[in-house]
């Protein structure tokens, strides 16, 4: 195992380099191999321990943090993967470091710090399934390889069956979980498609999760979609995390100068956190603001 300095895995601000390496398994355990133990914190209270579920029923464990837009569109596609599959196998969200920490939701210094992320992100996507911390260091998030939302199915017997790179690739995860409820044991095989080929699937699968929302939410939803699909979420979400103006388009309409939106920072990092179910990209905090005309005299 590769363990990164604290100072390199609790990046302040996020680099280019590590888009670059999250971009295939070289770390991690691959399939066949034992997945890690693990003694971990449950956001709504207790613990969870790997010992805990061997010979019960296998788990399927995705990587998150709030910051992360390709956690936003994973939570998404996953849900109706968990009513179907929710009873069989355990499914539970490991809370990692920030994938872009910025002024308003900056990288956890202290457990404490992020637990309350945790907290407000589960609440934020309305995860019903649970969400544990891993601690400060990232032990387990760094035995895992460091990416920020890769997915492992994990047979009764504790061995990883199948590892997906993005959680948001739900045909993969499906042929995973049926094969793991099949009785099917390790190894089962990975998914490992590149970051820009899986930004332009689909959002998920099954009926439009938008459908009984407010108009309004739907186009922040469509907005942050689009901005991920862009190609410029790498680039972007930096900038919009520490409230500075976007370098792509981010839908059309009010507040778009030269391609560029301007956004007023929210009055509280966690408010807006806790307030966007869409996705880290598109808090709702902010709001688009005009730039004052210029004067023709």
């Amino acid at each position: 195992m590769i363990v990164e300095e604290r100072t390199e895995y609790r990046y302040p601000r996020f680099k280019s380099k590590y888009l670059v390496r999250d971009l295939s398994f070289q770390r991690g355990p691959a399939p066949g191999q034992p997945f890690p133990n693990f003694d971990l914190e449950l956001v709504d209270g207790g613990r969870i321990r790997k010992e805990d579920l061997l010979g019960r029923k296998p788990f399927l464990i995705t990587l998150g943090s709030a910051t992360c837009p390709m956690t936003a569109a994973a939570d998404l596609s996953l849900k109706p993967l968990y009513e179907e599959f929710g009873g069989r196998v355990e499914f539970l969200t490991l809370y990692v470091r920030e994938a872009h920490p910025g002024d308003r939701i900056p990288q956890p210094e202290t457990f404490e710090e992020k637990l309350r992320h945790a907290r407000a992100f589960k609440r934020r996507d309305r995860l019903p399934w649970a969400v544990a911390i891993d601690d400060i260091d990232g032990t387990l998030h760094q035995r895992l390889g460091s990416h920020p939302n890769a997915a492992y199915m994990v047979d009764i017997e504790g061995n990883v069956a199948y590892r997906v790179l993005w959680s948001n690739d739900p045909k993969a995860i499906r042929r995973g979980l049926e094969a793991i409820v099949a009785g099917q044991l390790a190894p089962i095989g990975e998914e490992s498609l590149p970051f820009r080929a899986l930004a332009l699937r689909g959002r998920h699968d099954g009926p439009d999760p938008r459908a009984s929302r407010p108009i309004g939410q739907a186009r922040r939803d469509d907005a942050a979609a689009a901005h991920v699909r862009s190609g410029q979420a790498g680039r972007d979400i930096q900038a919009l995390a520490s409230g500075g103006p976007l370098l792509g388009r981010l839908g059309r309409g009010r507040g778009r100068v030269g391609g560029r939106l301007r956004l007023k920072p929210a009055s509280s990092p966690l408010a807006a956190l806790g307030n966007s179910p869409a996705g880290a990209s598109t808090p709702a905090g902010p709001r688009p603001c005009r730039r004052p005309r210029a004067s023709n005299r």
